[in-house]
């Protein structure tokens, strides 16, 4: 369970609805490629910082600078963004482009859904989520797989399955030969610097789901 919190008091629920509804209506009267870049505006700028700046900012002390899909630890990775958990490229979501219930801080890896969707997909800060009420870690082969005991719902058991797939978060074919994209192998090592750090700090480390 990640716990996200409240909106920054700056991304106010009439910025949300202001900035959410500009980008539908150009989206509209534009096309689909408008270009959505709204919070980089100086017009938005707080303090100095951008309102992307400043919602990143807020999001890396909230989620301890993890992704809050697999976890994955952007320092260390190197490409912290914002995700829109519903897609503001589907025609169904623009106007959601700005509401912080649908904003979350990811890594570029997991970004990469672009715009694949689905009402099942888990969303991360859901009520009553817990790893292990939908997943289990084999850590012979360090792939998430869906629950296999037997009180958990089939219909969980398929919300992990298109999650892990959505995610790809055991990694894409195309990696599975490559020592540095591998995710198999970034859990391994990960894992074992983690049974070698004395008195070690899960929050300094990437896949914390390993540890529990």
């Amino acid at each position: 369970k990640l716990q996200k919190g409240n909106a920054p008091h700056f991304l106010t629920e009439e910025l949300q609805n202001k900035l959410g509804e500009l980008y539908k209506n150009n989206r509209e009267s534009k096309g689909k490629s408008h270009k959505f870049n709204y919070w980089h505006l100086a017009e938005y700028e707080i303090n100095g910082q951008t309102l992307y700046q400043k919602i990143l900012e807020a999001f890396r002390i909230m989620s301890k600078r993890h992704c809050f899909y697999c976890d994955g630890f952007p320092p260390k990775r190197g490409d912290e963004t914002i995700d829109h958990f519903k897609p503001k490229s589907k025609d169904k979501y623009p106007e959601l482009a700005y509401k912080w219930d649908n904003l979350f801080p990811c890594c570029s890896y997991c970004q990469e859904k672009n715009d694949d969707f689905e009402e099942k997909l888990l969303k991360p800060d859901i009520k009553g989520y817990d790893f292990y009420n939908y997943f289990e870690f084999d850590n012979n082969k360090m792939e998430i797989i869906p629950s296999t005991l037997l009180n958990i719902l089939e219909s969980d058991k398929e919300r992990a399955q298109i999650t892990i797939d959505i995610y790809k978060l055991n990694g894409k074919e195309e990696d599975k030969d490559n020592l540095l994209k591998d995710v198999r192998i970034a859990r391994a090592r990960e894992f074992t610097l983690y049974i070698n750090t004395k008195n070690p700090n899960k929050d300094d480390f990437a896949f914390r789901f390993m540890f529990y």
